[in-house]
């Protein structure tokens, strides 16, 4: 919600500033839903927070982060190359051939060309604006392509069956590396993420909602969809200081991670009751926990795992596991 109602600013401000003259428009009506768009943003829990979260999280230092969407796209990984690619061929198409695209499209386009270059999570966004323009450059058959094909062509139909065969094949094509990079989003193996699934749905039944639980960044929000509390979840702005005004929790997690600070202080400090640990996304905790006799191990599926502290599992009559019984498993999940 947070994230959609400024892009529905941008794509409106197009239509209100650019009327075409073939086809003009009374701007009164945009104006008024504009208006009703911009009042209906305040009914959300956090009030005027929320309508500017956008904004201010751009402001927020998210080099630290290093999690790839939230960095500027560059070439060093294959987002950033696409992009980079895709925005070259535009380039390129619209400087020799001149599409007659609607200036409030080639706007909206340099703003999302913007979003994309601050942070490659928007870069999908940028994919999204990219294909209407190209669907208005490639609508009258104005490419290198088809001024060839045509000359040789004889016939209207044939050239119609030509340009639809091409504008199939376009569509198709955009949609099938739409649907590639969906699929390649999951960071986990099918196997790898019904684990998750199970060891939350098995956390979900046999423990009291609302219970603190410690997730690494990636696992936080499946637990939160079973009404956990979670440590830290994938809205990462959220837990730098500069957003939520309290603890920049995000440097506190890298400095786990990365053994400047210790597990067990973050666990005397928060006081989880339960520890969700993922094998593949958080492998040295994930055996840090499998050796230390600090925490009792309640429940296993191939990756991830749940434990406790060794005095609270005692509290709250959980069977314990061996924990030699998920050895080999666990490595061959992790390796």
């Amino acid at each position: 919600h947070m994230t959609m109602w400024p892009l529905m600013f941008i794509v409106g401000a197009g239509y209100f500033l650019f009327v075409p003259k073939k086809y003009p428009y009374r701007r009164t009506p945009l104006l008024i839903c504009g208006c009703v768009c911009l009042i209906s943003c305040f009914v959300n829990p956090y009030g005027l927070d929320g309508v500017t979260f956008v904004m201010r999280s751009l402001a927020v230092d998210l080099s630290t982060a290093n999690i790839i969407e939230l960095q500027p796209a560059s070439l060093e990984n294959s987002y950033g190359k696409q992009f980079f690619l895709l925005l070259f061929a535009m380039a390129v198409f619209i400087r020799y051939k001149k599409p007659n695209v609607p200036a409030r499209w080639l706007a909206i386009l340099m703003v999302f060309i913007g979003m994309a270059l601050a942070t490659s999570r928007s870069i999908p966004l940028f994919y999204l604006a990219c294909f209407v323009v190209m669907l208005f450059a490639f609508a009258d058959g104005h490419t290198l392509f088809l001024d060839k094909v045509n000359a040789r062509i004889q016939t209207q139909k044939t050239k119609r069956m030509v340009k639809g065969a091409l504008g199939t094949f376009l569509a198709v094509g955009s949609l099938a590396v739409l649907a590639a990079g969906i699929h390649g989003i999951s960071q986990y193996p099918d196997r790898a993420e019904k684990s998750r699934q199970e060891t939350a749905i098995w956390l979900a039944e046999n423990a009291p909602i609302g219970s603190k639980v410690y997730t690494c960044f990636n696992d936080g929000g499946l637990l939160e969809f079973y009404g956990f509390k979670a440590y830290i979840d994938p809205r990462a702005e959220l837990f730098y200081k500069e957003m939520n005004g309290q603890k920049d929790i995000m440097s506190e997690w890298w400095a786990m991670k990365s053994g400047e600070l210790d597990f067990n202080d973050l666990v005397a400090e928060y006081d989880f009751d339960y520890i969700f640990v993922n094998g593949i996304s958080d492998s040295s905790l994930y055996y840090g926990l499998y050796i230390s006799p600090e925490y009792t191990l309640i429940y296993d599926d191939y990756c991830c795992s749940i434990y406790m502290s060794v005095e609270k599992a005692e509290q709250s009559g959980y069977r314990a596991i061996p924990k030699t019984d998920v050895l080999p498993e666990a490595l061959s999940a992790t390796a």
